[in-house]
């Protein structure tokens, strides 16, 4: 009888070990996926805010613009230019 208690003591004392791993690595598993998700969720519109302002600043309309902002032409195309980036 001894024994049994024994073995039974043991084996919970080990499942309550396994229990506490396994609950540890699901949570961890589940806080990656869930970095990984929020990172690509936000990552999107921020690539491709980056792509358009890498664009607009390759614009030799822009560029004229930006040299001589003064003139009603430049004006213009400048401003139909960003308009066409909305």
């Amino acid at each position: 009888m001894f024994c049994l208690f024994v073995i039974l003591s043991f084996s919970y004392g080990l499942l309550q070990l396994l229990d506490q791993d396994l609950r540890a690595g699901i949570a961890s598993m589940y806080a990656r996926e869930q970095v990984d998700y929020n990172r690509a969720r936000i990552q999107h519109p921020l690539m491709r805010e980056l792509g358009l302002a890498l664009k607009m600043a390759d614009s030799d309309i822009l560029k004229r613009w930006a040299g001589a902002e003064f003139y009603p032409e430049l004006r213009e195309q400048g401003l139909r230019e960003l308009e066409s980036y909305r």
